[in-house]
């Protein structure tokens, strides 16, 4: 599964990308590795995700939420709910989009986490910013430059905040 992210973060063909991600959940699946199962099958949801594959993308990331949770595993949770708000988002899936949000924010109040908290902030913003609701997004995405710690992060929240602040 991490050949399958990393070529795709790396400007690898997407096709490889999923497909690394598909072996790795089956063999995953067939051994009764649940916890790789899960990270592949994360990982398979925002390969799927950036590749337009949308549904499916939610698909897999349901199935690894669920283990995730179970496991009370809040980063990895986090970050499966952070690829399936995008896909959401991709969708028009505004209330899924923002729900997948407030549910990673939760994680993140849980154990305390100020980047995870934080990116929850960020994505809560670009769903009410892409719904329309330029105010409450600017207004996340202010929560989310208080608790923000990385260049990535930072970044990522500059982009959504302009895009707020323009429309």
């Amino acid at each position: 599964y991490w050949m399958g992210f990393l070529h795709r973060l790396t400007g690898g063909r997407t096709a490889d990308a999923i497909e690394h991600c598909r072996v790795a959940s089956r063999i995953a699946d067939a051994g009764g590795l649940d916890d790789v199962y899960a990270y592949s099958e994360s990982c398979l949801c925002q390969v799927l995700a950036t590749a337009g594959e949308l549904r499916e993308a939610i698909d897999s990331g349901k199935r690894a939420l669920g283990i995730f949770e179970a496991a009370r595993n809040a980063w990895w949770s986090c970050r499966t709910l952070w690829h399936l708000a995008s896909a959401a988002l991709y969708l028009g899936q505004w209330q899924e989009s923002i729900a997948y949000c407030q549910r990673a924010l939760e994680h993140g109040r849980a154990v305390a986490d100020s980047r995870l908290m934080a990116v929850a902030w960020l994505r809560l913003g670009a769903a009410h910013v892409h719904r329309g609701e330029w105010e409450t997004g600017v207004l996340y995405c202010n929560e989310a430059a208080r608790l923000t710690h990385t260049d990535f992060d930072a970044a990522m929240l500059r982009v959504n905040r302009g895009y707020g602040l323009v429309r």
